[in-house]
């Protein structure tokens, strides 16, 4: 799970796991106390995505199910925004779970039992 860690989606890794799933959290930085396994990646960076996928599918053996989770944006005004700040946030907002999804689906289409991705 794409930032699995805090908020919303230290929820879902949990209610994952009361269900049994071994379940892989990523974020750009750990947070302390966890009880997921944890993998550095930050999901603007096509490289960190692809290594995170490999790295996960080779470990466990399979990967069954992706939640793209990772995302949000700092306040701010149009009107006060820059060029830079938008495309960060169209990074991460957007390019980056493509990114998770498109390499998860190579792993995933190559399993016997397919797998699943949510947005």
């Amino acid at each position: 799970m794409t930032g699995g860690v805090r908020g919303v989606g230290a929820g879902i890794s949990a209610v994952f796991a009361a269900q049994g799933a071994t379940v892989v959290t990523c974020a750009r930085r750990p947070v302390d106390g966890s009880p997921f396994e944890f993998h550095s990646c930050d999901v603007r960076d096509d490289d960190s995505v692809a290594a995170l996928i490999e790295t996960v599918a080779t470990r466990h053996g399979r990967l069954d199910v992706v939640v793209n989770n990772a995302g949000g944006s700092p306040y701010v005004l149009a009107a006060e925004s820059s060029a830079k700040f938008n495309t960060k946030i169209v990074e991460l907002n957007l390019l980056g779970p493509l990114s998770v999804s498109i390499h998860a689906n190579a792993v995933m289409q190559a399993q016997p039992q397919g797998g699943a991705i949510i947005n």
